[in-house]
């Protein structure tokens, strides 16, 4: 730029070689500021655009954010307490089975001992059936023999011909043991018949307390 300058000083005439030198560069520092200016005023522009840009968008996304995070804030709350809510009812409903079980287990208990009672009382039948079983068998031996014993007499007597007022005696009780055996018999059938009622009962019992002892392994 200084040598155009020179050369335009040159051309015009030797009146314009007595200039100082700072006129030649002021022309180009004019220049510069002329073109500095347009440039000063974009950026200032794209300042102003950038901004506003940025005003436009950051202010609505922090708010939009912001709702979201409050949102979240709320549908995490209501999950909680709707979690809190299910465990409670987890809770009660826990408590509502064990008492159940406990209830179960206490009516089972009754049951089982009503049973072991009931299953006490056919044995103690059983037992005194068996015991008057065998008290019958020894009456009715001790009555075949009394009746051999009375037949021996009664030969005995026939064959010593003794007086017909014993011979008629000894029928009389004859004729007794005979009725007391006969009936003895019958008392030894009933009582038969009943041990067979009391072993039909206990194995009745012992079905039902194998199948109740299955129900509580089970």
């Amino acid at each position: 730029m200084a040598a155009l300058g020179k050369d335009l000083l040159r051309k015009r005439g030797s009146s314009c070689e007595s200039l100082p030198l700072y006129a030649v560069n002021e022309v180009p520092a004019k220049e510069e500021e002329k073109e500095e200016a347009p440039n000063e005023a974009v950026r200032s522009v794209s300042n102003e655009s950038s901004k506003r840009c940025f005003y436009l968008w950051f202010i609505p996304a922090v708010a939009i954010f912001t709702l979201v995070a409050l949102l979240s804030m709320q549908l995490l709350h209501m999950e909680q307490e709707k979690f809190q809510r299910l465990d409670k009812t987890i809770s009660e409903l826990k408590a509502q089975v064990r008492a159940a079980q406990n209830e179960l287990a206490l009516v089972r208990k009754s049951k089982a001992w009503e049973e072991s009672d009931a299953m006490t009382q056919m044995l103690n039948r059983l037992a005194r059936a068996e015991r008057n079983t065998q008290q019958f068998k020894k009456d009715t031996e001790q009555h075949k023999k009394d009746l051999e014993q009375c037949k021996r007499e009664v030969e005995h007597q026939r064959e010593e011909e003794q007086s017909s007022k014993d011979v008629k005696q000894c029928r009389t009780e004859l004729g007794q043991l005979r009725g007391e055996f006969e009936q003895s018999q019958k008392d030894l059938q009933q009582s038969v018949s009943e041990g067979v009622q009391c072993k039909q009962d206990l194995e009745k019992l012992k079905s039902t307390s194998l199948k109740l002892q299955k129900q509580d392994g089970a």
